[in-house]
């Protein structure tokens, strides 16, 4: 079966919408791992309503937002991603796109989707001059940070948590 990655059309988005909506397919999606730290519900909640909002809402003014399918050859959408340019490193101040999500539904995994999509997302910053590919990966799910490592990602910072007690 031959999947193919282009550009999210607005009928892409639509069923993209439409998913995002479905607390039955995203209920996996969900299970967000913050690790011992913080309240996992509440994480769970959160993202939740992010990812629900309207596209519009998730990326600031001044920024193009790029969404991208896997598209399987019966037309069905199999994950998608979004890819963001606009922003600077704080530290060096160099351009850098961000991957703000990445979702390739269950049964579509271990098939190279998730890579096509990175790949994709890597050539539109390579068009656009910019020289860096970010993202953000919770600790705790080894699966995808394997993913990112395997597709030439490297940790960069680490973001350290702990909770005030009084």
């Amino acid at each position: 079966m031959a999947i193919k990655i282009r550009r999210a059309t607005a009928a892409d988005e639509a069923a993209i919408d439409q998913w995002q909506q479905s607390m039955e397919s995203l209920d996996e999606y969900l299970a967000v791992q913050v690790g011992d730290v913080r309240d996992p519900q509440a994480a769970r909640n959160r993202f939740g309503e992010w990812l629900r909002q309207p596209r519009e809402k998730k990326v600031p003014t001044g920024w193009e937002r790029i969404d991208l399918v896997a598209v399987e050859e019966s037309g069905a959408i199999c994950g998608y991603a979004v890819v963001n340019f606009g922003m600077n490193d704080p530290l060096t101040g160099q351009p850098e796109g961000y991957v703000s999500e990445l979702h390739v539904w269950p049964e579509y995994r271990s098939r190279g989707v998730a890579g096509g999509l990175l790949e994709m997302s890597e050539a539109y910053a390579g068009q656009r001059g910019v020289p860096y590919l970010t993202l953000q990966v919770s600790a705790t799910n080894q699966a995808a940070i394997q993913l990112y490592r395997n597709a030439g990602f490297k940790e960069e910072t680490l973001k350290m948590v702990k909770r005030v007690t009084r």
